[in-house]
């Protein structure tokens, strides 16, 4: 609150004049609950000059009493006990996110989602069969283990782009197992075998490697991994496919 120079206003059954002035000294409030200690008291406003609007320092003048009936001084101390419950609420409100942002930091979280340490807290678990599942990491057994895999995700949504991302890879292993002559999706050292290459443009492509080359599903031939790339296109949509790949 601002209150401008020259104005007159009652504190209690004092009346006190705004005055432009720099300093403390002869402030009605400066003894008593100052703004400038940090003590705000809502009735007076701000008084230094950088905290307002018209950038003028200004201090607050006994000029002399004003006195209140009964009803005056309720209304008046009804306001103050108001405010005062807004500021407590605000600072309950206040406490409460400097909690969450603490039990936040506590729990560190991969980028993709994957809860990295243990905490009593709900997560959600990528079942054998690609579905999810909800519960809370704790002493279980079965948690436990979901946990040491890496397997505990701190969404539903990451939990469900990390299904999608297996099943689409797990469908191009099989297509590999299935079509390749000796039913292995792994490349075969010093041999010229194909895969499958996402580009810049988040566009699927075959290409070929001769050396030693791992990490990837591999395919015989260029013609299987086009034709696994036209039914994953066919199988999955655009932005499907870019989980499944991990570039989203």
């Amino acid at each position: 609150m601002e209150r401008k120079v020259g104005e007159v206003f009652n504190d209690g059954e004092n009346k006190i004049e705004v005055v432009y002035d720099i300093g403390c000294n002869g402030c009605f409030f400066y003894k008593n609950i100052c703004t400038r200690t940090g003590r705000h008291l809502k009735n007076c406003g701000e008084c230094y000059h950088s905290q307002r609007n018209d950038r003028k320092s200004v201090k607050f003048i006994k000029i002399g009493e004003s006195k209140m009936d009964n009803k005056e001084k309720l209304k008046r101390s009804l306001a103050e006990e108001e405010q005062r419950a807004k500021d407590s609420l605000a600072n309950v409100e206040k406490m409460k996110k400097q909690l969450e942002e603490l039990n936040k930091k506590e729990v560190e979280v991969s980028a993709t989602g994957v809860i990295l340490q243990k905490s009593k807290r709900d997560i959600f678990i990528v079942q054998g069969s690609n579905d999810i599942s909800e519960d809370t990491l704790s002493d279980f057994y079965y948690t436990e283990k979901c946990f040491d895999i890496n397997n505990c995700f701190e969404t539903y949504q990451q939990a469900k782009q990390e299904a999608l991302r297996r099943e689409g890879q797990e469908f191009i292993r099989r297509c590999a197992m299935l079509w390749n002559k000796d039913h292995d999706w792994r490349k075969k050292i010093e041999m010229t075998q194909s895969c499958i290459f996402m580009t810049n443009l988040f566009d699927l492509k075959s290409i070929n490697y001769s050396g030693n080359s791992y990490g990837q599903i591999f395919f015989d031939n260029y013609e299987l991994v086009d034709r696994c790339i036209a039914e994953l296109k066919a199988k999955y949509n655009e932005e499907q496919i870019k989980v499944i790949f991990g570039v989203k």
